[in-house]
């Protein structure tokens, strides 16, 4: 009897494993890089079973990459960013308002897929309509992120995921595991405007001289706040 039962064991551990590399497949496939593949890093042992870890691999480049595009609203002085390249199309077309312009700013972030390397997801938050601010808030600080939702008095929505990063440490790597990344990352800084006009917004850019000009305009420089890739 108690022989069954440990084949029982390993056969669910089996079907187990089989459906962690079918879960993690799917997941690859649901990037823009069609080549996108689940590739095993790791064994450990379940119910007596060696078990694959896998994570998402891809072909040179390696990790899918999105370009980020920053926005400005010159009637408020409202900056917004947006990796969304429909979203893009469409602010270009007015449909935002016509005052919203690029400012020729950009970085090239990466595709977010959960749990593959060691990208951080980038929080999208808006405020909720005809009640919130009429603004958009970045972050990929888990605590940061669940100030922003949990604070109802606040009047923030989270709209998702927008790319994905690496955290800053005390500097930004010179790539990102385990995809064997070599592309030097570099920090994204933040400024706040400290709520003018009653409306709170934020301003992201690679560029110092942007945050520096931003500052002597009465913003706040809220530091690197993560890595990303410079365009």
């Amino acid at each position: 009897m108690r022989s069954a039962f440990f084949g029982l064991a390993v056969a669910i551990a089996a079907m187990t494993a089989e459906a962690d590399i079918v879960a993690r497949a799917a997941q690859c496939g649901r990037t823009d890089r069609p080549d996108a593949r689940p590739v095993r890093h790791g064994i450990h042992r379940r119910s007596g079973v060696d078990v694959a870890h896998f994570a998402c691999i891809w072909s040179p480049p390696f990790m899918p990459s999105v370009t980020v595009v920053e926005y400005h609203d010159t009637l408020h002085d409202r900056y917004f960013m947006t990796a969304d390249r429909a979203e893009q199309a469409a602010i270009d077309a007015g449909s935002a308002a016509p005052q919203w312009a690029r400012t020729g700013y950009t970085f090239v972030a990466d595709l977010y897929a959960d749990g593959c390397g060691t990208l951080a997801p980038v929080y999208r938050f808006t405020g909720v309509p005809d009640i919130g601010p009429a603004s958009h808030f970045f972050t990929s600080s888990t605590t940061e992120c669940a100030l922003v939702r949990d604070r109802a008095d606040r009047q923030w929505m989270f709209e998702g995921v927008a790319f994905g990063a690496l955290p800053f440490a005390d500097g930004c790597p010179d790539g990102v595991p385990p995809a064997l990344m070599s592309r030097k990352t570099v920090a994204l800084y933040r400024a706040y405007n400290n709520g003018a006009g009653g409306t709170p917004n934020h301003r992201f850019s690679i560029e110092r001289a942007v945050i520096d000009a931003m500052v002597a305009q009465g913003w706040t420089d809220e530091g690197a706040v993560m890595c990303v890739y410079a365009p």
